[in-house]
């Protein structure tokens, strides 16, 4: 099992070492990583490149802006069948693909998802994330799969039978390639192992409890209305930064 692991980045020179640094440490060694960024005002592409003598890497620029398109777009140039889409400021344990490798062959879904911890030492942090996992990802998964955008597992063939990633919605891009899947009778895993670690700094800017509110009210919002594209009026009550 060969994994191609897609990162869309813009302005990610902070962030994106970390991951990158993680993937080299991985005690699995089958993969190859896809960096799609579009145009960063940063050092992104310097620390990419930085990495091409320990990781099989691409920097590419993606011809547009946007984390769907850019998703595609490291997917249209990704070599393997299994697809990992992280976003820049994940974090992952040496042992995250091995454990993956062990869940994946067990269960064979077509798209899984997993845990999600804060990358934080806070205790209200770790708190707010058990809570978020145990008693909102977990049973939506039941009924509806729910995925975060920050870590993906698909197979090719199911990504590609359903056009990947939709461009044109805004926000929840994750959670409808999740639904599209389902409706399409692709299997879905949630894996309580191994765990992602989220980044926190968008809830250091917003705030813990606006930051997971908005989280929440934009599930229920596609549960009941459907994508949000930017013509949403719901989009236009949130404001969403990537990168």
């Amino acid at each position: 099992m060969t994994f191609s692991i897609c990162i869309p980045t813009l302005n990610e020179a902070k962030y994106i070492g970390g991951l990158l640094s993680d993937l080299v440490n991985q005690t699995y060694r089958d993969f190859e990583v896809i960096v799609a960024d579009c145009h960063s005002a940063d050092e992104t592409g310097k620390v990419v490149h930085s990495f091409s003598n320990q990781l099989k890497i691409k920097f590419l620029v993606s011809p547009q802006r946007g984390v769907s398109t850019q998703r595609n777009f490291a997917a249209a140039n990704a070599k393997f069948d299994h697809l990992i889409f992280f976003d820049a400021d994940v974090r992952v344990r040496s042992d995250f693909l091995e454990k993956l490798v062990i869940n994946l062959q067990k269960t064979h879904p077509d798209f899984a998802s997993s845990w999600l911890n804060p990358n934080s030492p806070r205790l209200i942090d770790k708190i707010m994330f058990w809570l978020f996992n145990f008693l909102i990802l977990t049973p939506a998964s039941l009924f509806q799969p729910v995925t975060i955008g920050a870590f993906i597992y698909v197979s090719r063939t199911a990504f590609n039978s359903i056009n990947g990633f939709s461009p044109n919605i805004s926000f929840s891009e994750d959670a409808d390639l999740a639904k599209r899947l389902h409706h399409a009778k692709f299997h879905f895993s949630f894996f309580r192992h191994p765990v992602f670690f989220f980044s926190t700094r968008r809830l250091d800017r917003e705030g813990r409890l606006p930051f997971f509110f908005k989280i929440l009210t934009s599930m229920f919002y596609y549960l009941l209305f459907g994508p949000i594209t930017d013509s949403s009026w719901f989009r236009k009550k949130i404001t969403h930064e990537y990168g």
